[in-house]
């Protein structure tokens, strides 16, 4: 704890003088350390003590399991939702669709695609959806983080 005016000093004179190393080490390595560190073993090379990196399991459950926890704690309705939405074909618009389907025959793919934003926000992006939806045009959603949310993905430039 920093009590004085002189400490304060002190340590602040301290870190202005810590030189950065010239290439930082890989981030594998950095990785191992703060795992190392959080879990008592001091990092860098020698760490005594706490447990070691090479015994952390991964303890999340798997995509399947969390599937199927989610459907079991599902309503009627909300499964019903869920399997309207990736029809294609539920009675209302929802910003969670990624197709509308309308009266297009089973087996044929919407010839137009809607580029919109991820949070539903832009909109320029929901005057055409609203014109879509209107007019009943078969579509499909392709989402786009607004630079503001991070980077857009690799297929958009």
């Amino acid at each position: 704890v920093l009590t004085t005016h002189h400490d304060c000093m002190l340590f602040a004179t301290t870190l202005l003088t810590i030189r950065t190393p010239l290439r930082a080490p890989p981030v594998r390595m950095q990785l191992n350390n703060m795992i190392r560190t959080l879990m008592g073993g001091g990092g860098g090379n020698g760490g005594g003590g706490g447990m070691s990196a090479e015994r952390l399991e991964d303890a999340a459950p798997s995509w399947e399991a969390l599937a199927a926890k989610l459907d079991t704690a599902s309503t009627d309705d909300e499964r019903a939702f869920r399997q309207d939405l990736e029809s294609g074909r539920a009675a209302r618009a929802c910003s969670l669709a990624s197709q509308r389907l309308f009266d297009l025959p089973d087996g044929e793919a919407p010839r137009l695609t809607l580029f919109r934003d991820t949070a539903a926000w832009c909109p320029y992006c929901e005057k055409v959806w609203l014109v879509l939806e209107e007019k009943r045009v078969p579509y499909e959603v392709k989402k786009v983080n607004m630079n503001c949310y991070g980077d857009k993905p690799a297929w958009f430039w």
